[in-house]
């Protein structure tokens, strides 16, 4: 009896010894994890801010395939021994493609290094997304394209804005082109074409309403053009999206920057990342 006793004490405590450390071990697997991350994401950090910092030398955010080029592959930290890559960054789209917009969201796109970028115009293809009942929402696009070369107005600078319409078709209708205008607030011809910068905003009647598609191309050429005179610029209109993707252990952490075309400040302040432009945790 004692020994019969014994081995179902003992059965027991085995029990619980072994349900405790699964639970201790899920706990402290946990903490790693959590730990992990903390260097991914700091890794990530590391080549987000070196990145930036090339930029700003380089002067220009037109060298991403340069950095990418210096950096390839992962990049080991001497301390903490965590890696990161930037190796999933975009500089160009070939075609700009954008879904799901809502009312009162907007997307910002440039055309930039003119004259030796050649883009004349670009085209808009856009999509009305559904209702619950199946039909389109009233969702409108409002288009505005903007110079980057202030012009003197009444002994003001001001960035003028050569484009702003409601655009109320969708891509049933046909794609829509519209001329980069390269005029003056007097509508006379600039002699050194400028840079620009273009917005679509979605308009609705309510928060629901939303674009489904939004396509934009740039073209070498004006809308009156025919097709195969004006030629399709697949590096006209520029999107920087800079990706740095941290890893230690088995914990993976992204940055994601959208760069606007000028000179990137970053640091650190408070253990938070900063630019001049906007900074995403994915």
């Amino acid at each position: 009896m004692i020994l019969v006793f014994t081995l179902l004490l003992l059965g027991v405590f085995l029990s619980t010894a072994l349900s405790f450390s699964y639970f201790v071990i899920g706990d402290i697997n946990k903490a790693r994890a959590i730990d992990d991350s903390v260097i991914a994401y700091y890794s990530a950090d590391a080549g987000m801010e070196e990145s930036l910092y090339l930029l700003k030398n380089q002067s220009a955010t037109d060298k991403l395939a340069a950095i990418m080029l210096s950096r390839p592959g992962d990049n080991s930290l001497d301390q903490s021994k965590g890696k990161w890559n930037i190796g999933e960054s975009t500089n160009y789209e070939q075609a700009v493609l954008r879904q799901r917009l809502y009312n009162g969201q907007s997307v910002k796109f440039f055309i930039l290094n003119r004259p030796s970028n050649k883009t004349e115009s670009i085209t808009l293809e856009w999509q009305k997304g559904l209702d619950n009942a199946g039909e389109k929402t009233p969702a409108n696009l409002q288009v505005n394209m903007t110079q980057l070369i202030p012009q003197v107005q009444s002994s003001t600078l001001v960035y003028y804005q050569d484009t702003s319409q409601l655009e109320v078709a969708d891509s049933e209708t046909g794609i829509k082109c519209y001329d980069l205008k390269d005029l003056d607030f007097n509508k006379q011809p600039i002699t050194t074409p400028p840079d620009y910068l273009l917005e679509f905003k979605v308009f609705g009647g309510s928060d629901t309403d939303y674009v489904e598609r939004l396509s934009v191309k740039a073209y070498n050429g004006v809308c009156t053009m025919a097709e195969p005179q004006r030629d399709f610029n697949p590096q006209g209109i520029t999107n920087l999206t800079l990706k740095s993707k941290g890893t230690y252990g088995r914990a993976t952490q992204n940055i994601i920057a959208q760069i606007l075309p000028r000179d990137p400040v970053s640091g650190i302040l408070s253990f938070v990342l900063f630019s001049e432009s906007d900074v995403i945790k994915e």
